[in-house]
């Protein structure tokens, strides 16, 4: 999926984790996450959306983003929802040089996620060139 100027934004609200295109957005289909109060595991769609909510990089724990033995990356984690509303994350995953250039990315949203509660959330696939090594999330948190 591509983003345009998405680097520039990623840039300003990003929570790194260890692990480097161009174009307009493609689309496709969004799915939701049911609503929770435990961690569950759950595999949403990616959804081409713009940013949409506030940063809470905080309400993401236990991230991992890592390249399986094919080379495609792949991020999960948990989605804690630590305020008093239900809300609705987007999760949008970056893989390469944080350089202020447009680049591609992989977006996931999380529906109805209850006050208090927590699901578990993946991104499948992450566009990466073959040398990358870094890798970014940003977590927005509509309510």
């Amino acid at each position: 999926m591509r983003f345009a100027g998405v680097a520039a934004v990623l840039c300003l609200v990003l929570a790194g984790c260890g692990g480097g295109s161009t174009g307009d957005p493609a689309p496709t289909d969004k799915a939701t996450a049911g609503a929770t109060s435990g961690p569950a595991s759950t595999t949403v769609k990616p959804t081409a959306t713009s940013p949409n909510g506030v940063p809470a990089p905080e309400d993401l724990t236990d991230f991992q983003c890592e390249a399986d033995k094919k080379g495609e990356w792949n991020a999960s984690g948990i989605l804690r929802n630590e305020s008093k509303d239900r809300a609705t994350y987007q999760v949008t995953a970056f893989v390469g040089e944080a350089n202020g250039q447009d680049a591609k990315a992989m977006t996931t949203r999380v529906e109805s996620v209850l006050a208090g509660g927590s699901t578990k959330v993946e991104v499948s696939k992450i566009p990466a060139d073959k040398d990358a090594r870094q890798c970014y999330v940003q977590v927005l948190r509509k309510q």
